[in-house]
Formats: C-alpha cells, structure tokens, sequence
C-alpha cells in the first residue's frame, strides 16, 4: 500500500494460543503490502497486554477462546484502558454468541476459522485506509482550531490599532486592513466603545503583583460571561496591565449599562478589584479613534470614582446618588420588606424631574438587574414573573421615564405576590437533585442545571453547597459513580461501554473518579462483584 508523505507507522498485533494459526498468518499475508509496518506476535492475553503498554498498536487480531484469559477478557482490558485500536475476532462458528458478546465491546470486524487470508488481508487494508483517514481529519480539526485561535487574535488586534490610530480613518484603508484580516469591513455599521480601568484591588493585591496575566484572563473570561456578546469577544482585549477596551456593535448596545453594572459586580464578588467603565457615545468605525482617546483621557483625569460607570456625555454612576438608590432598592427586597420597597420605587423620581434617554437606559439596565437579582434569591421563574401587564410595560418604557416607574413598582409587587410560604430552600435542593438523577447517563453541566431551575449557575452552586455542605460538581460525580456501580453489577455491558454511557470520554478520568469515591478501580470493583 503506498504511503502518502508524513504518515506514521501501522503495528498490527496477532493474539493466539495456537502456534501454527499464529505462523499461517505471518506467512501467508503480506502485511506490508495493506499497509502495515510492524506486525507483533502473543500466545496469551499477558503478553498482548505487554506488547500494549511499550507500543503504539492500530490493529488486533485475536483469537477468542483461549486458555487462562479469553480473548474478550483482554478485549475488555484493551478498552478500559482507553486504547483505540480497532479489533478483528477470530472465532468458530461455534462460538458466534462470543462473536455477539465481542461486537458489545466495539470490536470492529470477526472472521470464521479456518481464517479466509484473503478476506483477512482485505480487512485488515480496509482498516489501514480507515485509521489514516480517521488520523487525517484529527489532524486537519486541530489545525482548524489552530487557524481560528490565530485569527481571533488578528481581529482584536485589528481593532485595537483601530482605536490607537495606526492608520488613516478613512473608509477605504480600514476596508483594506480589514480584508488582511478576513474581516468584512462594513463602513455603515456603527459602534460602541467600552474601556474598562482596574482602579483599585481591594483583595488579592498579591496575586495581581505575581501573577497580572491570570487575572486578566479571570476577568476576561468575566466579561464574556456578562457583557460581551460572541461576537464582540474577538473586538475586545487588554490594553496594559489594568485597562480592558471593548467594541461594541450598535445593535448590541441595547441594555449594555445593566450589563456592565452585572460585570463589575462580579469582578468585585469574584476578584477583589473595583472597576471604572467608560461608555461613548455611538459612532462609526472611522470615529473609534478618538472616540478611544478621549476615554483615555477621562480616565487619566479621574482622580476620584474608583468604581461604576462614567457616561463620557456626562452621566455617571457608580458611588453616586443613582447608585445609592439601587443599593437602598436591594437592601429592602433582600430583607423581603417589600412595602419599603415599592414606596421607594414610587420615589425614584417625581413628575417635574428631566431624565436624559441615557439616564433612563442606564436606571433600566440597575433596575432589571435588582429585580432579577431578587427573583433567583425568592426562586422565582423569570417564565412565572412576566405576565402580559409587566411584558406591555416593559416594551413601552423604553420611551417613558414614567411607565419605567409604573414597570418597577408593579415588579416589586410582582415578586411580593409569587413569594408565598411554599418557595422552601428544601424545594430548590430537590428540584437540583431530581434533575440530576433523571438525566445520570448524560453530560450534566451546572448550566443545565441552572436553566431547568431558573437561575443563575454561581447562585445554584452556592446555595446547594451551603444547604448540603457539598460542592454540586461532587454531587454528581457521586451519582455518576453509585450509577456505574449499578450498571458493573449487571455485567450486561463493558466498563468502558458504562463510562461513556455516564458521559466520560475519557476512561482514566473516569477510573480515578471511580477509584477515589469508593477506593477501588472499576475492573477491581467487577471482580470483587462476581466474587460475592
């Protein structure tokens, strides 16, 4: 078989008792000529498992019945350990309910004694051109990974000479640029600069002076999950040690100031830093440099606000009126003192008073965010909260500083009516644990989780861990595992079949779980089972 340039050695190894079936083999195929290199020899399952841990094995041919070990007990070793060679029986008619058995255990093909070495020799090619191509498109998927790692580094690179003014402003260069890059330059589309400044570490200060690119990656990844679309990610990146900027596409903006107050938030919650976000107006692409410059310049200037959001058109947040006013609002609804509550929503502001459209976004954005906030803490279903007189509102306030008031007093109203007695703790816990059991042989994530409860992944995690003093992560891992042990005493299925049925790609990862949560590995746990 020719071989194309770059592509690695076949080893085939033969597993038999039988000495005479082992010698036919090697002399009557030519092994080279499908495609093999090196082709290795066993006459017990021993041996085989040998030849396994020393070398790189793409092919077996084993026998099936054999003394001491079968060939489906070193079969089942061979995927236990997670090795990926495909598997050809040899078997007697006989014996074809082990020829069944083996097909369990992902074996690929079986031949009928006394072996066809023709049919052998067209299997085996068949195999070879199988593995190569299987090796190909590995290798042509790690190189699309690679490509697109690079080019979202070229796009916020792109953007980020943007914003520094490497080029002429003009339409055209940038198109040209642009086109460098592989990125569609859209002259018309407009956009909105975000920049974010790390103004003061109020924990962790240590691991900001050793390590300042693990933080930034922390809060980078916070970002992305708070603010930053999957779209803007690749426009966004760090500008020096303390300093994030983001480009935001205009019809992303809706709702950008609720989320960037969540985004700090989080960064003070989770990495003990207070952050300063300037916001610009919305501009064109070739505007985004000075759009850029002149944040640089606020933030130079700002001698005083070390955390919230500073509207360059003059609005700002953070440690100031508006913001003491959402931190009042959060107090009464944490403390469920809910006519408190509603009487200061009717207070926000009175008829006379002039809000900018600015104003009224940025008050949306805290006074959605305090809502929601207080449903996860009263468990309530975000489908369960909006009925049609809150969704009619919620349209129309956009427009109406007036009707955003009416939408907040109805909300906090709202919140008052669905938090009745029956919302327990120990009903959440069992709503986790039920989802948990009822989807055991699927990949279970704490994002799943949380959208079949209905709040966030953060407040399921910490509320489970302190009702139950145990992580969620172990909690599954834990039913996973009671789960396997059910299906390994069955012996209906394969180890390794039962691990990836439970969600486990990988066998050693699966293995050590099993081994640390009941002090024995999987296949010591099957033998001790049929022992009893």
């Amino acid at each position: 078989m020719e071989r194309k340039r770059g592509e690695r050695d076949m080893n085939l190894i033969i597993v038999d008792d039988e000495i005479f079936i082992v010698r036919a083999l090697q002399k009557n195929i030519d092994w080279q000529a499908v495609g093999i290199d090196e082709t290795f020899i066993a006459f017990n399952a021993e041996k085989a498992r040998e030849i396994f841990e020393t070398r790189e094995i793409d092919i077996m041919v084993t026998d099936i019945e054999m003394p001491r070990e079968s060939g489906l007990d070193l079969i089942g070793w061979v995927r236990e350990q997670g090795y990926e060679c495909k598997i050809i029986c040899l078997t007697c008619h006989g014996e074809f309910r082990y020829a069944q058995k083996a097909m369990r255990l992902q074996v690929s093909d079986y031949i009928l004694k006394p072996v066809d070495f023709g049919k052998l020799s067209e299997l085996v090619g068949r195999m070879v051109t199988e593995i190569r191509k299987e090796c190909l498109e590995k290798e042509e998927r790690k190189k699309g990974e690679l490509w697109q790692y690079h080019q979202n580094r070229l796009e916020s690179a792109f953007w980020l000479d943007i914003l520094k003014g490497a080029w002429n402003t003009d339409p055209d260069t940038l198109m040209k640029e642009a086109q460098k890059v592989n990125i569609v330059w859209d002259f018309n589309r407009q956009y909105q600069v975000v920049f974010l400044s790390v103004k003061r570490v109020y924990q962790k200060k240590q691991d900001w002076n050793e390590n300042p690119e693990l933080m930034q990656f922390i809060l980078y990844n916070i970002s992305r999950d708070t603010f930053l679309t999957e779209e803007d990610a690749n426009r966004a990146g760090w500008f020096g040690e303390s300093c994030m900027w983001a480009v935001i596409s205009a019809e992303n903006s809706e709702g950008l100031y609720g989320r960037l107050e969540h985004f700090i938030d989080v960064c003070q919650e989770v990495s003990g830093v207070g952050i300063v976000a300037y916001v610009d107006e919305i501009c064109y692409g070739e505007e985004l440099h000075r759009s850029f410059q002149r944040m640089l310049e606020y933030d130079r200037e700002n001698v005083s606000l070390e955390r919230g959001i500073f509207d360059i058109l003059g609005q700002s947040t953070g440690e100031q009126q508006d913001s003491r006013f959402y931190q009042e609002l959060r107090k009464f609804l944490k403390n469920r003192e809910w006519e408190q509550a509603e009487h200061l929503a009717d207070e926000i502001w009175d008829e006379n008073c002039y809000i900018t459209f600015r104003k009224l976004v940025l008050h949306e954005g805290a006074g959605e965010y305090e809502i929601y906030r207080c449903m996860e803490e009263n468990q309530i279903d975000r489908e369960e909260f909006w009925n049609d007189e809150l969704l009619e509102l919620a349209d129309k306030m956009i427009h109406s500083a007036g009707i955003y008031k009416e939408w907040l007093k109805k909300s906090v109203k709202r919140i008052r009516d669905l938090s009745g007695p029956d919302r327990t703790e120990k009903k959440m816990i069992l709503q986790i644990e039920q989802y948990v059991i009822s989807h055991i042989e699927e990949r279970i994530t704490r994002e799943n989780i949380a959208r079949a409860v209905g709040f966030s992944v953060d407040y399921i995690s910490r509320f489970f861990k302190k009702e139950t003093g145990k992580a969620l992560s172990e909690y599954i891992m834990e039913q996973k595992i009671e789960r396997a042990k059910e299906l390994i005493d069955k012996a209906e299925e394969p180890i390794g079949n039962i691990a990836s049925r439970l969600g486990y790609s990988n066998f050693s990862y699966f293995s050590e779980i099993f081994r640390r949560l009941t002090g024995v590995l999987p296949s010591e746990y099957k033998r001790n089972s049929r022992t009893e």
